[in-house]
């Protein structure tokens, strides 16, 4: 998940290429002339993240709301994770 108060969904891009996934972000100008000082105004970003032989990059999804974006990486069938709980002694 990514925190990005200030940014709309609209504001985002989510895509896949040659195994890597890139996430861009630009908020659009506001022309607000009220204020006089502002401490936090959230720009665009980009970043990018290479993806292994596990991810199943035709189910990715992305779901933005109340400032997170939540990306989804699905496992391809044979590459799940196992978990196995151990006992103490």
């Amino acid at each position: 998940f990514l925190y990005a108060p200030g940014l709309a969904k609209e504001d985002f891009k989510v895509s896949v290429e040659e195994k890597v996934l890139l996430i861009v972000a630009k908020k659009k100008e506001q022309a607000d002339s009220s204020w006089q000082r502002q401490e936090y105004n959230p720009g665009g970003f980009e970043r990018r993240f290479e993806l292994n032989e596990k991810i199943d990059e035709g189910a990715i999804n992305a779901k933005y709301e109340n400032g997170i974006l939540l990306v989804t990486l699905p496992k391809l069938a044979g590459f799940e994770t196992r978990r196995q709980d151990i006992g103490i002694d």
